[in-house]
């Protein structure tokens, strides 16, 4: 017993004695591998390239600088991407001190490292914030096809078909036209020949039923709810007819909108029917009547013979410069003065071509034997114009209500502005920091690649007062005091 615990104990006394050999002679040689490394590259700063940027706020896709020391050619830089994964992204190297990096797609809030191939990773670098454009405000539906197919406005209904309520669908029938829009009010007046009876009449025979109404703008809660009273008569949908009397009147456009709303839910379908062409009328607010909890359809009135251009020209004018506002549009065309044919046939086609999914006509009283007919010929195919892939272009030193829905959406991605629809140096400031962040060229001007991006922001609208209760709110933008510039369509009196 007593030699089996010698023998043990000069055992383990043995292996210690041979540990601790070995952790000698490696011991050197780890020591001599460690002086020898490679430092690690070092970052001094980070920031938006080819523009600064505060609070280094970038977008996926944008570039970063990197300033720093020990940098190679193919140094990599560390991003976050989410729940404790990373990506190594190779950078660019434009000096001995600096890189260049696009943050990759997947990138999140983070911060950053760099590695070159056997030195260590470096420490991190200041937090980067990701942005990503928030995801555009969802107009409610405008119905299952409201303002889809082709429709005819009625303005007198005794001087439609004699007010034969069996003529006009005999003859809706025999012209393809789907929907009926009947003149419902006048301002605050409710005009009987929009009755329960005609709607339902109308209806029953397959057609589409829609209330429209001229607005002045000097009760808009009056209007409104002179409008509600027309839509409780059975409308499948109804339109704005608002001109020349809202230039100017945000504060009362906004009323009006927000009371029809409260009385008729936030997804009836609603239209805006105004001038086609926004360039002419800087001080319409189209930004209110087509903003958030407004009108979701858009019919603006392209009637191209009263404005003295062709159809395609008088499309080319007004689809680009509608088109920022996002919503559908559906082209009013005219069948008064007498086109030709040959224009009505055109028309139709543009609209398909366009990519709209329906018109209509003003009106039906005004139209020919041979009007009618070209409504219902058959429809030749058109070619995608150039322009309805065309995007307004707003640099500093533009004004008009476009401006005004620009600093909306800049205000909604975060960057504080006053919105005086006036394209002014703080203006082209955000828009540029906005391209920035965005990825894109920082420019400072509006245009096609810039548009799309700042419409996917939400809208922070304006809130505009009445001049009787205004206090410190404007009444609308300083804009709102300019003439329009002209007039493309003369007065036509719908009033009645």
């Amino acid at each position: 017993m007593p030699a089996r615990v010698f023998t043990a104990a000069r055992r383990r006394t043995l292996l210690r004695v041979v540990a601790l050999g070995v952790l000698a002679l490696t011991l050197p040689a780890a020591e001599t591998a460690t002086a020898a490394r490679p430092a690690a590259p070092s970052i001094r700063s980070v920031d938006c390239w080819p523009t600064h940027c505060t609070g280094l706020r970038s977008a996926p896709r944008a570039w970063l600088r990197i300033d720093g020391s020990r940098l190679a050619n193919a140094t990599y830089v560390q991003f976050a991407t989410g729940r404790r994964r990373t990506r190594w992204v190779r950078a660019r190297r434009r000096s001995a001190g600096r890189l260049l990096v696009q943050v990759p797609s997947n990138a999140v809030s983070g911060r950053l490292r760099l590695w070159v191939k056997r030195r260590p990773v470096s420490r991190a670098s200041r937090r980067v914030t990701i942005v990503r454009a928030r995801r555009p405000v969802v107009r409610p539906s405008p119905g299952a096809g409201a303002f889809a197919g082709q429709g005819m406005w009625i303005w007198q209904l005794s001087r439609s078909e004699g007010g034969s309520v069996p003529a006009i669908i005999a003859r809706a029938r025999s012209a393809n036209v789907q929907t009926v829009f009947v003149k419902a009010a006048d301002g605050t007046s409710l005009w009987a020949q929009f009755s329960p009876a005609l709607v339902a009449n109308l209806k029953a025979a397959g057609l589409r039923v829609c209330a429209w109404q001229y607005t002045y703008g000097s009760n808009p809660g009056g209007e409104a709810a002179t409008a509600a009273q027309a839509i409780a008569h059975g409308a499948d949908c109804f339109v704005i007819d608002a001109e020349a009397e809202y230039e100017g009147h945000y504060a009362q456009a906004q009323q009006y909108v927000r009371a029809l709303r409260a009385r008729v839910g936030a997804a009836y379908p609603v239209a805006l029917s105004s001038f086609p062409y926004v360039d002419y009328h800087p001080r319409f607010p189209y930004s209110v009547f087509l903003g958030p909890g407004a009108a979701q359809a858009n019919l603006p009135q392209i009637y191209w013979k009263a404005i003295g251009a062709s159809v395609d020209q008088a499309f080319a004018h007004t689809w680009p410069l509608n088109r920022p506002y996002g919503a559908p549009t559906y082209p009013l065309g005219q069948t008064y003065q007498s086109p030709s044919a040959s224009d009505l046939t055109r028309f139709r086609a543009l609209t398909g071509a366009y990519g709209a999914a329906g018109l209509s006509w003003w009106d039906w009283q005004e139209t020919s034997a041979t009007g009618w007919q070209a409504l219902a010929a058959p429809l030749p195919s058109a070619s995608r114009p150039a322009a309805a892939d065309a995007w307004p272009t707003l640099a500093q030193g533009a004004s008009g209500d476009l401006v005004v829905w620009a600093q909306q959406h800049l205000n909604g991605a975060g960057y504080r502005l006053t919105v005086d629809g006036g394209f002014g140096p703080a203006t082209q400031d955000a828009l540029k920091r906005f391209q920035t962040a965005s990825g894109l060229s920082p420019n400072g001007r509006l245009d096609a690649a810039s548009w799309p991006a700042l419409l996917r922001t939400p809208v922070a609208q304006a809130s505009w007062a009445s001049a009787s209760t205004a206090g410190a709110r404007p009444t609308g933008p300083r804009l709102a005091s300019r003439r329009a510039g002209q007039a493309e369509i003369p007065i036509l009196g719908r009033g009645g």
